[in-house]
């Protein structure tokens, strides 16, 4: 190999070039297969090519959008030109997609009409980027209406310490019920539970367990599935927006009835006291408490 040539790798392949040719495309050669150079030229065509379209549609895209962010350009202007060049996937972009987009940056805007100007601030790409690359396709008003409520508080300054980045992922692995169940507790502290205990007449020793933490908030919210409200709550303490308060129980006894009355527990009381070999039936009562980050993200992402 002369000492004016170079050596270098390209895509995993060694690549020869000299610098005693005219053209790049005359002195590069593949050393791996025998390939030739005209095949990364080839490749680099089609990149520039798809990268100039995917340059295109983003322009495109955000000129159909400026109209409806012209109000809050201050905070999402730069966030929104970026994740529509660089991030968002181009299968989004369907018609029923980009409408849907609108529709939300629109709802988004919507609750900044009272903010004053100076009460406004840019949203960092950290949080405003991943919401920009959920909106497109989050069909559920639930579910949106809390991605653009954390965008909103990351729009606002006294608001912007609230919106933790971390909050994208908490929607994203949230049902539309579970979405309900948080707006519900915007209101309420507690989600409180009944425990019925079966206990063995001696000398069998033990009990059993007839109905575990028993909520009744799925009669008073309106649910897709409220038969789920077991795993909605037990999805809500894996994310830490709520937690058991374990041996604890409230001082409110009506909280506690009202569930033994939606729930028909009595009844379900008196059918194992029929049962032979039973000696007792007793009520355990607890409840679920808002964490101090749930505290936050409800401020952050429910109005």
């Amino acid at each position: 190999m002369g000492a004016g040539n170079f050596v270098y790798l390209w895509r995993g392949m060694v690549v020869i070039t000299s610098r005693q040719t005219r053209t790049r495309r005359e002195s590069l050669r593949y050393v791996n297969n025998g390939n030739k150079y005209d095949g990364i030229m080839n490749e680099l065509e089609n990149t520039t090519e798809a990268a100039k379209n995917t340059s295109e549609l983003a322009n495109n895209v955000y000129s159909d959008l400026r109209p409806i962010i012209q109000p809050v350009a201050k905070c999402i202007g730069n966030v929104l030109e970026f994740a529509s060049c660089v991030t968002l996937p181009l299968q989004y972009w369907t018609g029923v997609a980009k409408a849907n987009y609108a529709k939300r940056l629109e709802e988004y805007t919507k609750k900044l009409e009272d903010v004053s100007e100076q009460d406004r601030c840019e949203v960092h790409p950290e949080i405003g980027v991943p919401i920009m690359q959920a909106l497109p396709y989050t069909t559920n008003d639930d579910i949106a209406e809390m991605f653009t409520n954390l965008l909103a508080s990351a729009s606002v300054s006294s608001m912007a310490g609230s919106a933790h980045p971390a909050f994208v992922e908490y929607i994203k692995q949230m049902s539309p019920d579970e979405a309900k169940i948080v707006q519900y507790l915007k209101n309420q502290n507690y989600i409180p539970y009944i425990t019925m205990r079966a206990n063995f007449e001696p000398p069998r020793q033990g009990f059993v367990t007839p109905v575990e933490k028993m909520v009744s908030i799925d009669r008073e919210l309106t649910l897709v599935y409220p038969d789920n409200i077991k795993i909605d709550i037990s999805n809500l303490v894996s994310l830490g927006v709520i937690a058991d308060a374990g041996t604890l129980h409230l001082v409110d006894d009506n909280l506690y009835q009202n569930i033994i009355n939606l729930k028909g527990l009595d009844g379900i009381k008196a059918k194992y006291e029929k049962i032979k070999g039973i000696k007792k039936i007793t009520y355990t009562k607890g409840y679920y408490e808002k964490t101090e980050i749930g505290k936050l993200f409800i401020k952050a992402c429910c109005r």
